[in-house]
C-alpha cells in the first residue's frame, strides 16, 4: 500500500486481464515496429536507438542481459561491444 493505493505485481498478470493487456502491449510494440520500419529494420533500429538496444536480451545468439546470463549461467557480452563488432 502506497499513497492509499494497493499495488499488486505478478509476472503473469496479462493472462488475468487479457483484453487490457493486449491494448497495453499494442501501445508499446506498435510504435517500435513502425520506428523499425522507418529506420530500415531492426538492425538499424538497434544502431540508432539506445533505449531499444538496452531492451535486447539476446543478439545473434549471444546473451546481452546480465541478469539473464546469471539466472541461466550463460556467458554474457555487452550489447554495445557486440554492435561494434558486428558492424
Amino acid at each position: 500500500m502506497k499513497y492509499n493505493i494497493i499495488h499488486y505485481c505478478v509476472p503473469n498478470i496479462a493472462s488475468r486481464v487479457s483484453h487490457t493487456a493486449s491494448f497495453a502491449f499494442s501501445n508499446i510494440f506498435v510504435p517500435l515496429l513502425i520506428k523499425a520500419g522507418e529506420e530500415g529494420g531492426i538492425e538499424n533500429l538497434l544502431r540508432t536507438d539506445h533505449c531499444f538496444r538496452k531492451g535486447i536480451y539476446i543478439y545473434k545468439g549471444i546473451v546481452t542481459n546480465h541478469w539473464v546470463s546469471k539466472l541461466f549461467d550463460l556467458p554474457f557480452q555487452d550489447i554495445e561491444l557486440l554492435m561494434a563488432a558486428f558492424h
